[in-house]
C-alpha cells in the first residue's frame, strides 16, 4: 500500500514538471487557455442560475437572474476576448505598481527624515514600483507571463524536488 501513494506520489510530481515546463515554454498561451477555460466555466455555471428556479413559484432564486448574467457575461468576455482580457490586465497592474510606487514616495523619504534606519529599502521598493509600472504601461513585458512564469518555475522546482524525495524514499 505504502508503495502504491509512492509511486502516485511520482507521477503527481511529474506531472508538476510537465506543467511547470508548459508554463515555462509558453506563458501567454497558457494564459489565453486558463481564460478560456474559466469562461467556459462561467458560461455553464450562468447557464444554470439563469434556470434555477423555485419548484413550487417558478421564480427566480435570489439573485439567481443577476448572478446568471454576470457569469454569462464575464463567461463570454473570457472565452472570446481572452487576448484583451490580458492585456487589460497588464494595465491594471501596471498602474497598480506607478501609483503605488508614487504614493511610496513620501513615507520613504518623511522616514529618511526622521532618521529611521530602513528608509534606504522604502525608497528603492517605490522606485522599483515605479519603474515596473512604467515598464508594464510601455509594453516591455507582460505581468501575465511573468505570473505564469513565476508558476512555471515554481511548479519545476516543487515537482523536481519531490522526485528527488519520493525516489530516495522508494529506494529504502
Amino acid at each position: 500500500m505504502f508503495r502504491k501513494i509512492k509511486l502516485a506520489s511520482l507521477l503527481l510530481a511529474a506531472v508538476c514538471v510537465l506543467c511547470g515546463l508548459m508554463l515555462l515554454t509558453n506563458p501567454e498561451g497558457t494564459a489565453r487557455a486558463v481564460c478560456r477555460v474559466v469562461g467556459v466555466v462561467l458560461l455553464i455555471t450562468g447557464v444554470l442560475r439563469f434556470l434555477d428556479r423555485d419548484g413550487a413559484t417558478g421564480a427566480a432564486i435570489g439573485f439567481g437572474m443577476a448572478n446568471g448574467a454576470f457569469d454569462l457575461a464575464a463567461g463570454v468576455a473570457l472565452t472570446f476576448f481572452a487576448g484583451l482580457i490580458l492585456s487589460v490586465l497588464n494595465i491594471i497592474v501596471g498602474l497598480l505598481l506607478l501609483v503605488g510606487g508614487i504614493f511610496g514616495l513620501r513615507p520613504a523619504l518623511d522616514a529618511k527624515a526622521l532618521g529611521t534606519r530602513y528608509w534606504p529599502a522604502a525608497l528603492a521598493c517605490s522606485i522599483v514600483g515605479i519603474v515596473l509600472g512604467v515598464a508594464m504601461l510601455a509594453g516591455c513585458f507582460s505581468a501575465v507571463s511573468a505570473v505564469f512564469w513565476i508558476c512555471g518555475m515554481a511548479l519545476l522546482i516543487y515537482g523536481l524536488e519531490q522526485a528527488v524525495v519520493i525516489i530516495n524514499l522508494l529506494r529504502n
